[in-house]
C-alpha cells in the first residue's frame, strides 16, 4: 500500500502527483479518442491537467483538478476555503478556468467525476458544519465540507448537506502490480 504519510504540503504534493499520474494512464489506456493530457502548473493555470481528445471527429480539451483522498469515509471532503481567516478560495476555484474534479477514494480505487462548476456553485452556498484536515499536515490551514462520494449511492438517514451538485460518473482506478 502507498504511503499516505501527510507532514507537510511536499507530502500532500506528492500524492497528488501520483494520482494525477495514475488518471494520465487510465485515459491513455482506457479513452478512445485519447490524444494526449499534460501537466500545468496549478499555481498558474488554477488545475492540474490538460487533457485531450477527439469527440465525433473534433479535436477536444478539457481542464481537470485531480483530488487523491485517503477514503475509508462515506463521505469525502473538499476546501470550502484555503486559510484560516476564509479569506481566500481553493486555486482551482475559478469559475470556468477547471472543467472536471476528479476524486479517489484510495481505500477503494474508486474515482469519482464531478463538473467543477456545479461544485463550486454548491460550495459557495454551502451552510454545513465545516472542519479542518485531521491528517497532521503542519501546512494545512484550509477548511473543509464532507460530501457523499457518489450521489446515486447514498447510505440510509444520510445527511441532505453533503450531497454534492455536478457528480458525473464512477469509476475503479488502474489495476496495481
Amino acid at each position: 500500500m502507498e504511503s499516505r504519510k501527510q507532514k507537510n504540503f511536499k507530502d500532500s504534493l506528492e500524492i497528488g502527483e501520483r494520482a494525477e499520474k495514475e488518471l494520465a494512464l487510465i485515459f491513455k489506456k482506457r479513452m478512445s479518442g485519447f490524444i494526449d493530457v499534460k501537466k500545468v502548473d496549478y499555481t498558474k493555470y488554477g488545475f492540474d491537467l490538460f487533457f485531450r481528445f477527439v469527440k465525433d471527429g473534433i479535436v477536444r480539451a478539457d481542464t481537470i483538478e485531480v483530488k487523491d483522498l485517503a477514503g475509508g469515509y462515506q463521505t469525502g471532503v473538499i476546501e470550502v476555503w484555503a486559510d484560516d481567516r476564509k479569506t481566500r478560495r481553493p486555486h482551482w476555484w475559478k469559475m470556468g478556468n477547471c472543467n472536471y474534479i476528479f476524486f479517489k477514494d484510495s481505500s477503494r480505487n474508486l474515482w469519482f467525476m464531478y463538473e467543477a462548476d456545479k461544485v463550486i456553485k454548491f460550495l459557495e452556498n454551502y451552510k454545513g458544519f465545516m472542519f479542518r484536515a485531521g491528517n497532521g499536515n503542519k501546512d494545512d490551514s484550509g477548511w473543509l465540507a464532507k460530501f457523499y462520494w457518489d450521489p446515486n449511492n447514498l447510505p440510509p438517514h444520510h445527511n441532505p448537506e453533503f450531497v454534492m451538485d455536478g457528480w458525473l460518473i464512477t469509476f475503479k482506478g488502474a489495476i496495481k502490480k
